[in-house]
């Protein structure tokens, strides 16, 4: 139909028959300006309902006392002087790892791998307090960051490459000086903490379980991928927990500048 025609039927339908034509006219160019409509708001919304945080922190197999979970949040934000709506940091904790059938915490073990995973596919993990044997798991299954190289001179996040010396007067808290001075001394304070682990880049496990191998084989590295807290953080070994705190730091995180600016609080004096 041309559109004079449509201009001409048009005058002609009257009510509720010329708006029934319009629909069906303009079905598409409607579809799309509606499909457009909705993206608009539901962009709007997002932005102004969706907070960010400065820090997303984990607790793997690591229930620490109330007085201490607050030292290890809360008091972070506000020695560091954080005080803006999305300068808080989100504790995820209650996450329990265990292969041990007759362990306690075994029921609980499928539903925080579900947990981790997502978390770590969003980005919104970037750090993790656990035990040993939350960091075998996540070191073996590349999630971890070598902490060595990262903490290397000239190798730390851009964000905090222009730390000032200990005792400047310069610079502000959080950009690495403030109450915590030179955060490049920050690899020699940690050092004694340095724990490898292995990294499995191949394995055979799923020929081992079709039964088409009879014994397990792996290809590996070996690298830094944690850190003892309590062999260098009062705050840790001044709680008297039970067993080793380890520290590591989430591959993928986009906030490893502020990962490495709390693993600095960390290790400073109560």
């Amino acid at each position: 139909m041309s559109r004079r025609a449509s201009s001409s039927l048009l005058r002609e339908l009257k009510g509720w028959k010329k708006v029934q034509y319009l629909l069906d006219y303009y079905k598409f160019p409607l579809f799309l300006a509606g499909l457009f409509l909705y993206f608009v708001i539901w962009f709007s919304i997002r932005s102004l309902t969706q907070k960010e945080y400065l820090l997303y922190l984990g607790f793997v197999n690591f229930a620490p006392s109330e007085a201490l979970t607050e030292e290890l949040t809360e008091n972070y934000r506000r020695e560091m002087g954080y005080k803006g709506r999305n300068e808080s940091v989100l504790l995820q904790n209650n996450l329990f790892l265990s292969s041990d059938e007759n362990s306690e915490y075994h029921p609980y073990t499928y539903a925080t791998k579900i947990r981790i995973l997502g978390s770590i596919d969003a980005e919104q993990l970037d750090l993790v307090l656990m035990d040993e044997e939350a960091f075998d798991a996540f070191s073996q299954n590349g999630y971890l960051t070598d902490l060595q190289a990262l903490l290397s001179d000239g190798a730390l996040p851009g964000s905090i490459q222009a730390a000032p010396e200990v005792g400047s007067s310069t610079g502000s808290e959080r950009d690495g000086g403030g109450p915590y001075g030179d955060i490049h001394g920050l690899y020699d304070a940690v050092q004694a903490g340095f724990r490898k682990n292995i990294l499995i880049k191949e394995d055979n496990s799923v020929d081992l379980l079709l039964g088409n191998e009879s014994e397990y084989s792996a290809v590996t590295a070996e690298a830094v991928y944690g850190i003892d807290l309590s062999a260098v953080s009062a705050k840790i070994r001044d709680a008297e927990l039970n067993g080793t705190v380890y520290l590591g730091i989430i591959e993928n995180s986009p906030r490893k500048a502020e990962a490495v600016k709390y693993l600095n609080y960390l290790i400073q004096e109560p």
